[in-house]
């Protein structure tokens, strides 16, 4: 697998299968923590690069945040089951198959994105997963050095079509 961006910050791990259709496996790392599994094939383009931009896109969020990570995780989570709260959708976040097993929300505040995400289960059929945290993982990082490691991971990957 191979490794654009730093772990540690933000980074995509991807390996290629096929490039005529840019299919291929990866995993996302913000702040040292993964979201998604790197044993399902997908899509890269439709899947990876198109969740990263809509992370890169992120709402803006009307109030401050000043809570821990567990209680914004449960504010969003909660109002997810309100049948009428139509704006909680604008901030979840969904970038296909590998990372079915997630619940990921991102929101921009002032000029940082912020992403917080926890593995629904650590009993599937990704062995990745089954060892990893249940725990709230929450980052945030300023949204122009985000669209610089965006861009080297598009031009890499997209590269090879």
């Amino acid at each position: 697998m191979k490794i654009i961006g730093k772990k540690k910050q933000f980074a995509v791990e991807y390996e290629i299968i096929d490039s005529k259709s840019l299919m291929g496996f990866a995993k996302i790392w913000f702040g040292g923590n993964s979201i998604g599994t790197n044993e399902d094939l997908i899509f890269l383009k439709g899947y990876l690069i198109n969740g990263l931009e809509q992370i890169g896109n992120s709402n803006r969020i009307k109030a401050s945040i000043n809570l821990q990570k567990e209680d914004v995780y449960m504010t969003f989570k909660n109002r997810l089951s309100n049948s009428n709260d139509y704006e909680i959708h604008k901030y979840l976040i969904s970038l296909g198959t590998f990372t079915d097993d997630f619940t990921i929300f991102s929101f921009l505040f002032e000029n940082e994105i912020n992403i917080i995400w926890k593995l629904n289960s650590n009993n599937t059929i990704f062995s990745d997963l089954n060892t990893q945290s249940m725990e709230i993982n929450y980052f945030k990082i300023d949204k122009n050095q985000y669209f610089k490691i965006f861009e080297k991971i598009k031009e890499e990957i997209i590269g090879y079509m």
